[in-house]
């Protein structure tokens, strides 16, 4: 049985003991705990910067791979502006058409507008040719977009609902040679894409300039138009391709 002096002996010991508790606890673990949480931000840091710096030379490579593929066809169909629309020179056009369209199978449809604004031939991979149409297309945004630029991008649009394609318009270097305009199957786009892989769940996806879904791994959201909700987690990470 513990007397009134052996607990009042008793109790300084104990205070001793938590002064050197608390003293020891703040000298050792409170900055074991700090460096900790500080190594851990760091890590955190580089980690999210190096993160950061290959999302970026993802993007950087597939808008490489998207912008050659798209230059390759302009470069193509610029041959096919080459010649003046003149007597005789039909037949010419036409062989000019059909070879690009056999080298360039990402083009399905291609149309040619002569130096008068008229249209002189259409040539589909699905639908009959057109001979001599006479179609008025000198309002045609393809039209004056070529003539002002040389070359006219047009936005991407869903044909018949399903894969995306883009009207591409290149205009010959004097206005008799006539603009051709062409539409262009974006799938390879996809192929691009689908290739890109981020870590386990990652992926990667393509806008519009209006912030709609153009590819994306999950062809269901392309066709669903998922534009808006993609555009505001583009935003959020700051990677668009």
């Amino acid at each position: 049985m513990k007397t009134p002096d052996t607990r009042a002996a008793a109790r300084p010991r104990r205070l001793l003991f938590q002064k050197y508790f608390t003293a020891l606890f703040v000298a050792v673990v409170v900055p074991l705990l700090a460096n900790g949480a500080s190594e851990a931000w760091f890590g955190y840091r580089d980690q999210r910067e190096v993160l950061s710096q290959r999302l970026h030379a993802e993007a950087r490579s597939a808008a490489g791979k998207i912008q050659g593929f798209l230059t390759d066809i302009t470069d193509q169909l610029q041959w096919t502006v080459q010649l003046p629309w003149r007597d005789g020179m039909d037949e010419r056009h036409r062989f000019d058409v059909l070879r690009l369209m056999r080298q360039v199978p990402a083009v399905l449809e291609v149309t040619l507008v002569d130096g008068q604004g008229i249209e002189r031939l259409h040539v589909s991979r699905v639908d009959p040719d057109v001979v001599d149409g006479g179609t008025d297309r000198n309002n045609d945004p393809a039209v004056l977009g070529a003539r002002s630029g040389r070359i006219w991008y047009g936005p991407v649009s869903l044909y018949q609902g399903s894969e995306p394609h883009m009207t591409i318009a290149v205009a010959g270097a004097r206005e008799i040679n006539g603009v051709t305009i062409a539409v262009v199957n974006l799938k390879l786009i996809w192929d691009v894409i689908q290739a890109i892989h981020v870590g386990q769940s990652g992926d990667a996806f393509v806008l519009d300039r209006p912030g709609r879904l153009v590819a994306h791994p999950d062809i269901s959201l392309v066709l669903r138009g998922e534009g808006d909700r993609r555009r505001r987690a583009s935003n959020n990470c700051s990677r668009r391709l």
